[in-house]
């Protein structure tokens, strides 16, 4: 992930993906989904304040043993200014 976001956890499961992230933009951030290429949904919008994290789940069918190694897209809004930004990271975990 970019500087200002950090992944504190992933999760890959046979039922979806779930990430922990942590905002440390110095800014809150509004209207946060987190989308995974692989799975066709994203997670619904969450506010997460500086300094805080936040558990985005997206759902997906998975196989179990398989690596799974995705890019994982954020989407939120710099609650000070109302831009929207994209923050683009990698997941790499074992299916479980």
């Amino acid at each position: 992930m970019p500087s200002g976001i950090s992944c504190i956890d992933a999760q890959a499961t046979t039922t979806g993906v779930t990430v922990v992230m942590l905002n440390g933009f110095g800014f809150d951030m509004a209207n946060s989904t987190l989308g995974v290429n692989s799975c066709v949904t994203n997670t619904t919008d969450q506010f997460i304040l500086n300094g805080e994290q936040a558990t985005f789940t997206v759902s997906c069918v998975l196989t179990a043993g398989v690596r799974l190694q995705e890019d994982v897209n954020i989407t939120y809004t710099n609650d000070d200014s109302g831009l929207e930004h994209v923050a683009v990271g990698r997941v790499v975990k074992t299916v479980q």
